[in-house]
């Protein structure tokens, strides 16, 4: 192991010592409690009244905000309501098929006992059931 003589180590210390003393002079100070410049009523009366226009401000932001958004939830239910409307429609349609195919085909049923007889020859085609892609 190499040893650093005294007299090196004694210049490093020397040298550096000064340097860190005066990076921590070169720091500011916070000033003593001296009074501010003007008149400190004036400036909390002007503090006060920013403050109140900016809570204004902030107000005025969440009124329209909360406006926006009963409109977006109202136009939703609008169209929640629009929709269970249309597919209500569309069960009914499909119900009233559904029982008109019953009575078509209870009617072919009876009109035609040679397809319960077995009989294929004399068997017509089934009556069109709903939604089976007929006219």
């Amino acid at each position: 192991m190499r040893h650093i003589p005294k007299l090196a180590a004694a210049a490093v210390i020397a040298f550096a010592v000064p340097h860190f003393a005066s990076a921590q002079d070169t720091t500011e100070r916070p000033a003593a409690s001296a009074p501010e410049a003007g008149d400190p009523e004036a400036k909390r009366r002007m503090l006060n009244a920013e403050q109140a226009a900016a809570a204004q401000e902030q107000l005025a932001r969440n009124e329209a905000s909360r406006s926006q958004h009963d409109a977006a939830v109202a136009l939703n239910d609008m169209k929640t309501a629009r929709d269970a409307a249309a597919y209500d429609a569309t069960l009914d349609r499909h119900d009233a098929a559904e029982q008109d195919y019953r009575t078509d085909r209870k009617q072919w049923e009876v009109r035609n006992p040679a397809c319960w007889n077995g009989n294929a020859v004399k068997c017509p085609a089934d009556p069109q059931a709903p939604g089976s892609g007929g006219s």
